[in-house]
């Protein structure tokens, strides 16, 4: 048996038991919407928010807290099983990967339901204090499934994901599973006496269920800054910690209490609740640091910074919120040191955010822009470490604000070069951290490329440490110029077996000088500025001789309107409509003020991820990168064929209409290079992969196409399936690209995407240019055959030449001189790299 296979004693016992018939639960776990209107009423009555009036529990004492800890082995005085306690040992000793690998092998041997669902639970709280919150969310699937084969019931595992959305700031589904766990148990206590003997798996399962709801709800309402509601919760969890705790300690019944390590940990940090809300809703601050000081004092003595870290910064931030400002500050210094120390980025990022605007309001700018600086380093140390695309957009909630008043700082210190690499940061590191990722998934530098992720989490571990008084260690410098050299020269290693994989790397390091030196002379960088709520947009226009900064006359949301009344323009066919309004956008986002140039690229923040420049009227391209740093990208590895493969009206058997025009589009631009067209059956997806072979230098593919809001890299293209159409998804294509220098999409809605947190952009684009496209040109909606036949054709004609910019501007200025509307001219959206 490896590791982890050894669990607490309470497993054991439980494993004897047969599984109960247990409460039942009132949705399953993929119910995870808010509550209704009939469930908030039920939920409410439970538990009506504290008052000043509220019966406080006593506060407990470490004896109190510490029953039958010393009755098996132990990590940091809590009780483990075994083996298990080497795999906590690991953890706690900051090798999370290697604990987390532990558990995963500890799954393959585990014998029977309830060990691994037991072993899927602690990795969810495992990756929880690890600070991927983003990453558990997704486990707890599993982990969901794994309990309902032992017990038909998922109570556990939607607590834990309620605590986990909690962490991730998205309260109403968070409140939504942790409410509906809660309602599912009403009305159940813990007995602490019993007649005979008790029914064992039903007492632990429900037990922890009840621990994990209640406390996940005061984590949730106190860190919302909802303190009423949170400190009831938080009473609650208390007394029902002093039952649990009682009859752990009794001298008959107490062998039979299911203590697991979670408990100590719970109610350790309960107590902090407790002290937020007591300061917050009582007001009495020497009550609140009772509480405050018994959590630190249980956590110091068992050497868990961790618990110390959460503590600290639950009682600055109550400071912070009753308006103690003074006592916020002297507050928060240490507990952001106590966070950094625990490695707890999520943690300092929010404290540090608050500090940052603070300062920020008070016209200490110097000291906003030290404390932002923190906290986007804390950001990028979590975000570096989570695992899946999904988990880095969960992540992403909520931190637009800091890149907004970091970008606000920047400006009124005049710093435009230290304003390109802030919005450069949090883009290029999503961005580039899964283009890296996915290009090396099937290739041989493996191996390298998981090392210099490693150093890379340790570089900005070690930043963050050395940025925060009191964190970091004498040779911390010295350290952190050493892990840079170690990662320059892994770099180098790797760039001599994958160059574009090591230009991968690079591209988030491009500075503003780096970035001027690419622009040709008449051409511009336009970097939409990240603006706070109600602030006019503004852009950084960058050229080779200097840089500004321009403020328009309108907000991102008044922006944002335009382009919805612009989009009811082409769908009803309004064609004066789509003149006026690309009028009006064309003022709204200050082009009269760029000057005049050959060429413009831009980087949309926001709403401008949306624009349809080819119906701004400029007499130049405007080109679309996902970040500036590209222009700085090195050249992709040369197609192995300099050939063209093109796609057209694929057979979708009667459920998606036929496209004629389409194919007559893919026959007219096969002609222009000399092609056989992928037509109808043909045009299948292992028939296009064996076509573009190692790499190809145009793919251009005429079918339908969809964008799918809710799940952005489910947006594809639909080829040719076996007896029906085949959806060639964004997540398709991420996991295995179509390797082509030029990529045309001339099917509905292929550009269209979702700008996230940190604007990074989801669908079908992007996950091209993960697969090593340079330039990519599609479609924002729908456009009629006869119009993207011509503007395809035009396009193509001057495209050969390896200039696409004046591509797109020919094609462009083809269709409106034929008379087409902006719907037509405007529809098409040029990306990447303006030539070959």
């Amino acid at each position: 048996m490896h590791l982890f296979a050894g669990i607490t004693a309470f497993i054991l016992v439980a494993i004897c038991s047969f599984a109960p018939a247990a409460l039942s639960e009132q949705t399953p776990l993929s119910s995870d919407g808010p509550l209704t209107a009939a469930e908030r009423a039920a939920f409410v009555a439970m538990r009506p928010p504290a008052t000043k009036a509220s019966k406080l529990p006593e506060v407990p004492s470490r004896k109190d807290m510490t029953p039958n800890m010393s009755n098996v082995s132990a990590v940091l005085g809590l009780p483990f099983m075994g083996r298990l306690k080497e795999g906590y040992e690991a953890f706690m000793s900051g090798v999370v990967d290697g604990a987390l690998a532990l558990l995963d092998e500890g799954m393959k041997d585990a014998w029977g339901d309830l060990m691994r669902f037991r072993l899927s639970l602690i990795k969810a709280d495992l990756l929880v204090r690890a600070d991927r919150a983003a990453d558990a969310e997704i486990y707890i699937l599993k982990t969901a499934a794994l309990e309902r084969e032992y017990w038909d019931k998922a109570l556990l595992s939607r607590a834990a994901r309620g605590d986990v959305r909690a962490r991730l700031g998205d309260r109403p589904a968070a409140e939504g599973d942790l409410a509906r766990v809660a309602l599912a148990q009403k009305g159940w206590q813990l007995a602490t006496e019993f007649d005979s003997i008790p029914d064992i798996t039903a007492i632990a399962m429900n037990t922890e269920a009840k621990f994990r709801a209640a406390l996940g709800l005061a984590s949730l309402y106190i860190r919302d800054g909802q303190y009423a509601k949170g400190l009831a919760w938080a009473i609650e969890l208390e007394k029902h910690f002093v039952r649990l705790f009682k009859l752990a300690d009794h001298y008959e019944f107490g062998q039979m209490v299911p203590l697991i390590p979670e408990f100590y940990v719970a109610r350790g940090e309960n107590l902090a609740y407790l002290g937020a809300g007591i300061l917050a809703v009582i007001g009495d601050a020497a009550q609140a640091e009772l509480y405050f000081a018994a959590a630190d004092g249980f956590f110091k003595s068992m050497r868990y910074t961790n618990g110390r870290a959460v503590t600290a910064v639950l009682r600055a931030r109550a400071l912070y919120d009753v308006g103690q400002n003074d006592a916020f500050e002297a507050a928060a210094v240490p507990a952001i040191t106590l966070a950094v120390q625990a490695g707890l980025g999520e943690l300092v990022w929010r404290l540090e955010a608050l500090r940052g605007e603070r300062f920020f309001e008070a016209g200490k700018l110097a000291e906003a822009e030290a404390s932002l600086r923190r906290a986007q380093t804390a950001v990028a140390l979590v975000s570096g470490a989570l695992a899946s695309d999904q988990s880095k957009l969960r992540f992403g909630l909520g931190k637009e604000r800091l890149i907004q008043l970091l970008a606000a700082v920047d400006i009124a210190r005049g710093q435009h070069g230290k304003l390109f690499q802030d919005m450069e940061q949090g883009r290029a590191r999503a961005f580039m951290d899964m283009l890296a990722n996915q290009t090396v998934a099937s290739g041989d530098e493996a191996a390298l490329m998981a090392d210099i992720r490693r150093l890379q989490r340790d570089i900005r571990r070690q930043r963050l440490a050395n940025a925060t008084p009191g964190a970091g260690e004498p040779d911390g410098q010295t350290r952190e110029k050493a892990l840079m050299v170690e990662y320059t020269t892994m770099v180098g290693k790797l760039r001599i077996a994958n160059r574009e994989l090591a230009d991968t790397l690079s591209v988030s390091a491009v500075t503003l000088a780096d970035v001027q030196a690419q622009l040709l002379p008449g051409q511009m960088l336009a970097y939409g500025v990240p603006t706070l709520p109600g602030e006019n947009l503004s852009w950084l226009l960058i050229e080779a001789e200097g840089s500004r900064v321009l403020e328009t006359r309108s907000s991102q949301e008044e922006l944002g309107e335009s382009l919805e009344e612009f989009i009811d323009a082409v769908t009803q066919g309004a064609n004066g409509a789509q003149l006026d309004i690309a009028a009006q956008l064309r003022l709204q986002v200050g082009l009269d003020q760029w000057g005049s140039h050959r060429g413009v690229f831009v980087v949309p923040t926001g709403n401008l991820h949306f624009m349809p420049w080819g119906a701004l009227n400029t007499d130049y391209f405007v080109a679309v990168l996902p970040m500036g740093g590209w222009l700085n990208r090195g050249s992709v590895q040369n197609p192995t064929s300099a050939a063209a493969t093109i796609v057209g009206d694929p057979n979708f058997f009667g459920q998606l209409p036929q496209l004629p025009g389409a194919r007559a589009e893919a026959t007219a631009v096969a002609g222009l290079y000399e092609a056989t067209p992928m037509l109808g059956e043909d045009a299948t997806e292992a028939a296009l992969r064996r076509a573009i072979g190692e790499g190809i230098s145009v793919l251009h593919l005429a079918t339908h196409g969809s964008f799918d809001a809710a799940e952005p890299l489910n947006s594809a293209i639909v080829l040719t399936g076996n007896g029906k159409p085949a959806r060639l998804s964004a997540a398709r294509l991420f996991e295995a690209p179509l390797r082509a220098g030029l990529v045309v999409l001339s099917a509905c809605e292929t550009g269209v995407g979702r700008a996230t947190a940190g604007d990074d952009y989801l669908g079908l684009t992007r996950s091209l240019y993960l697969g090593g496209a340079r330039t990519v040109l599609n479609s924002l909606w729908p456009v009629a055959d006869k119009g993207t036949d011509l503007y395809m054709r035009k396009f193509h004609e001057v495209a050969r030449a390896g200039d696409y910019g004046a591509a797109w501007l020919a094609a462009r200025n083809a269709a409106r001189k034929q008379g087409y509307p902006p719907a037509v001219y405007g529809a098409f959206s040029l990306g990447g790299a303006a030539v070959r």
